[in-house]
């Protein structure tokens, strides 16, 4: 991956999108509870302590303690088998590097010890590149219709409606629209969505 991608001078309050892939593109999320353990960890470290309790009423005191709520929100998400994309909107300098870091080393954790593995589940230090406000609803789209309107493990449902895992933080990208069914128009587009690659085209970083 080129070496822009790796973000060294972070800024507070901009809005980033961030992707890794499994060591040698192998399917990192194997089944549905490697999807919900991933999502759980974005889940405990980005929510109020109270919807937490609800949801994880046993919750260990040492991931209640990491908690990153006011540092950062989570925009939007995909994962995909051998990789995933976030879009989240940092508020402090530390919030997204200690997201990450949490996030996957929970994450390594439980993969090898189900999977007998040892080492690296990921490829190297995330992917992350800034983006701009003009940018941001096209990469929503682009990373919610990669899978499909109907995927289970993206944040499209939050944004039409339904149910999500994360209770993503969508006003900004959804303010932009006057009804939800506006939104839904802008997402099928097909023909705007093919235009809209040249131009974020930089920011996709798989690319």
């Amino acid at each position: 991956m080129p070496s822009r991608f790796i973000v060294r001078n972070l800024r507070e309050n901009c809005v980033y999108h961030i992707y890794n892939r499994g060591v040698g593109e192998e399917k990192v999320f194997k089944d549905a509870q490697d999807f919900r353990v991933f999502l759980f960890y974005l889940f405990v470290y980005t929510t109020p302590i109270e919807k937490i309790m609800q949801r994880y009423s046993d919750l260990p005191r040492r991931l209640r303690e990491k908690s990153l709520l006011g540092k950062l929100e989570i925009v939007a998400y995909t994962l995909l088998p051998n990789h995933f994309h976030l879009i989240l909107c940092q508020h402090q300098i530390d919030g997204m590097p200690r997201l990450m870091k949490q996030v996957v080393n929970g994450f390594t954790a439980y993969y090898n010890q189900k999977y007998k593995h040892s080492g690296a589940v990921f490829l190297g230090r995330y992917k992350a590149v800034e983006v701009s406000e003009g940018n941001l609803t096209d990469l929503v789209r682009y990373i919610h219709r990669e899978p499909g309107d109907d995927y289970e493990w993206s944040s499209y449902g939050r944004y039409v409606g339904k149910e999500s895992f994360l209770d993503c933080d969508i006003d900004e990208v959804m303010d932009k629209y006057s009804t939800r069914e506006e939104f839904i128009g802008f997402h099928e587009d097909t023909g705007g969505y093919t235009k809209s690659l040249e131009k974020i085209r930089s920011i996709l970083i798989e690319s």
